[in-house]
């Protein structure tokens, strides 16, 4: 799925499950909409084991997803739950999909300092130097233990775009660039131009959690 904000969980990137886990391919049970009195439009979203899922993974658990729209931005909340007797291990997150109009000019603020995984270097991890992230070329970093607010900067459109997270550690920065755009199916050869992902979760080391126990998290996306 390229584009849109597919849903990772229980595991990111490459593993014993299908790459970025299961849930991005479940059918959610919707359990209702509403328009608070404060005029936000909010939607809630269920996801809990099935018959294919414990074929996957023998876990029970439930996942919700709440969508806040108003004027400001949109805002996730992700929440996990163990419903089941046993402690399981886990990574989540929003494989977030930007649509900008010129990644050379496009930059990305708020990571400086952090310690970052290049994923096209095996073996690489670094401190980040700049300021302003520009992109030139394929990019696949995780940034670990990344601020909780990011500014995207899309010149050609003229706009910033702030994301906030809290209860989500880590932030990817990603563009497949001119090779891996030709290689992947369903991603046209020339879109790496028009977009960027910047994914926020826990998706480095994990989350641990005890039977009855919830974890929260949320991204909000802003201008």
């Amino acid at each position: 799925m390229h584009g849109g904000i597919p849903v990772m969980f229980p595991q990111f990137g490459e593993g014993p499950l299908p790459e970025h886990g299961f849930a991005r391919f479940q059918e959610w049970k919707p359990l209702g909409v509403r328009l608070t009195p404060d005029g936000i439009a909010e939607a809630k979203l269920e996801l809990r084991e099935n018959e294919q899922t414990l074929k996957l993974w023998p876990h029970k658990f439930r996942l919700d997803l709440i969508f806040r729209l108003d004027a400001a931005g949109l805002e996730i909340a992700f929440s996990v739950s163990n419903t089941g007797p046993e402690k399981f291990d886990f990574k989540n997150g929003f494989h977030t999909y930007f649509t900008v109009a010129d990644i050379s000019r496009v930059s990305v603020c708020g990571l400086a300092g952090l310690k970052f995984i290049d994923y096209l270097i095996p073996g690489m991890a670094d401190m980040e130097p700049r300021e302003s992230i520009n992109f030139e070329n394929e990019t696949d970093r995780m940034y670990l233990s990344a601020p909780d607010r990011v500014a995207l900067t899309d010149g050609g459109n003229g706009r910033n775009i702030i994301i906030e997270k809290q209860g989500m550690a880590d932030v990817v920065l990603w563009n497949p660039w001119i090779d891996r755009s030709k290689q992947m199916a369903g991603f046209g050869d020339d879109e790496y131009k028009t977009m960027l992902c910047i994914e926020t979760g826990n998706l480095q080391e994990g989350i641990k959690l005890s039977p009855g126990a919830t974890h929260r998290g949320f991204t909000r996306f802003k201008t």
